[in-house]
């Protein structure tokens, strides 16, 4: 039994789950989704929405693991796979990216895996460009149409391809970077913190390099990130890894940490401009929530090797999908039957699955020293829980807000008999709105409408899109009590949340 808990086995196990889980769940969608015009019935919506649950459990598993976000996995399926808005998905594939990210900073806070400086400091970079890119979305979506829906596919699919070629050729130097020199801005900002490598058994030190270009990098990824709607963890991780040098387990760590930071600022465009819909995201953010849970602890435990895999795999498949989908919209292909796309997933897996039964070279890189465990930061631990707590909140308003607003359809704003076919149709926001609430009430409207489910599970993703910027003040005080104390720490925490709440406000704007 011992055995099946290590790396490879824990890993093979894990991603044979969710092709299980996946399966079943769009078997579920697919039954729920044949409905006649009209309105859904309870049955089909119960279907759908658990089927919903499913595939982002499953998809948080995964993402989690490799350090990318849900949003990587769950935007380009949806894209490619479904009749959905583009808007629509690409702002609930922020929000499944963000609650992957943010309930996973607990376990990694504890750990000593994940790193609140690095996290913080390239959030700065991160949440500025995830805003403008998260605005020029808005208006490609407002003026291209059908035509730009297949070029946006295309162009993210090329993107996820040559992410996925990198990863595949670069080996150990990816997992354990050799740092050679450190510059000395990188030096004065004292980002690096030993942690116990539970793998290796033993406590490992690293050197990171190159901070002050990692951040300007870090702003075009954030672009990428809130204009595709995939909280860009693809790009986070070998960002970080391949400027800076991080080691490839500790990137995915931070890179779970900054995206569940840096979203909480892009997301705020996309609720207030209507394209985040409550009971739609309610079930796939529970789902993200109770799989980063599990999905944390898993990556602590596993190889970088595997972690290295399953995130080519992830992509590669990602990459098929959307730039078959993107040439189907532009009508340059027929339609692809759906056995071609298992037949590609197999196929992916199977040869992800023969890469983690090999042979890997051991660590190298970075210092491994035997020594106690260090001690965690305290503001590391402070940020992790309070994240971690509010997004637990979060998922079980969500939870109540939606079952109940299935149950009683009549106390909504939206009746959700009509609301998923709406979506389902592939109207956008504006029109979802209008068609079934007679137009879009304002981002806020839970503050007058707690009276509704649909106003009660906002207030759920409100509390969980607003749980950065709470987390943030209490780091800052924690900052502050640390001895010696950081001031400038003190500073960045203080920033990265004003960004948060000036979006979250509707003041941020580009």
């Amino acid at each position: 039994m011992n055995k099946l808990l290590k790396s490879p086995w824990l890993e093979l196990i894990v991603m044979c789950g969710v092709v299980i889980l996946s399966y079943i769940a769009l078997m579920l969608i697919s039954i729920g989704a044949e409905t006649p015009p009209g309105g859904m019935s309870l049955n089909s919506i119960s279907l759908l929405t658990f089927g919903f649950f499913l595939l982002s459990f499953a998809i948080a598993l995964i993402a989690v693991m490799a350090g990318i976000g849900g949003g990587v996995l769950f935007t380009p399926l949806m894209l490619a796979f479904t009749p959905v808005d583009s808007l629509i998905v690409r702002g609930t594939g922020l929000i499944v990216a963000m609650f992957s990210g943010l309930v996973s900073t607990g376990p990694f806070m504890k750990s000593g895996l994940g790193n609140l400086k690095i996290s913080m400091y390239c959030c700065v970079g991160y949440g500025t460009g995830a805003f403008i890119g998260a605005q020029g979305a808005i208006w490609v979506s407002e003026r291209l149409g059908v035509t730009g829906e297949g070029f946006i596919r295309i162009a993210l699919g090329i993107i996820i391809l040559l992410l996925a070629l990198y990863f595949l050729l670069g080996g150990v130097k990816i997992e354990w970077p050799q740092v050679n020199r450190v510059d000395s801005f990188t030096k004065w900002l004292k980002l690096p913190q030993p942690y116990y490598e539970e793998s290796l058994g033993k406590v490992t030190d690293y050197r990171i390099t190159r901070a002050g270009l990692g951040i300007i990098v870090m702003i075009g990824v954030g672009m990428i990130s809130g204009f595709f709607g995939l909280g860009a963890g693809w790009a986070i991780v070998p960002a970080m890894n391949l400027i800076m040098g991080v080691p490839l387990k500790v990137a995915a760590a931070c890179s779970g940490i900054l995206i569940g930071m840096g979203d909480c600022i892009s997301v705020w465009p996309y609720i207030l401009a209507g394209a985040i819909i409550p009971l739609f995201v309610a079930l796939w953010l529970v789902g993200q929530v109770l799989g980063g849970i599990i999905g944390a602890q898993i990556l602590i435990r596993v190889k970088a090797s595997s972690i290295r895999l399953i995130l080519i795999g992830i992509l590669l498949f990602s990459s098929f999908g959307l730039i078959i989908k993107g040439l189907i919209t532009l009508g340059y292909i027929p339609r692809v039957s759906g056995t071609v796309y298992i037949a590609v997933l197999l196929l992916i897996m199977a040869g992800v699955a023969l890469g983690m039964t090999g042979k890997f070279p051991t660590h190298r890189g970075q210092e491994i020293r035997h020594m106690e465990e260090p001690k965690i930061p305290l503001p590391q631990i402070v940020y992790g829980k309070i994240v971690y707590w509010l997004c637990i909140i979060a998922a079980l308003i969500c939870t109540i807000g939606s079952v109940l607003a299935i149950a009683f359809p009549d106390k909504n704003l939206m009746n959700p008999h009509y609301l998923f076919f709406s979506i389902w149709e592939g109207n956008n926001s504006e029109a979802v709105w209008q068609q079934i609430a007679g137009g879009f009430p304002g981002g806020h409207f839970w503050l007058h409408n707690l009276n509704t489910w649909d106003g009660f599970t906002q207030l759920g993703l409100v509390i969980g899109c607003s749980s950065a910027f709470l987390a943030l003040l209490g780091t800052s005080i924690a900052f502050l009590r640390e001895k010696p104390r950081s001031y400038g720490w003190a500073l960045v925490s203080l920033c990265v949340a004003l960004l948060v709440l000036l979006s979250a406000l509707g003041l941020y704007q580009v």
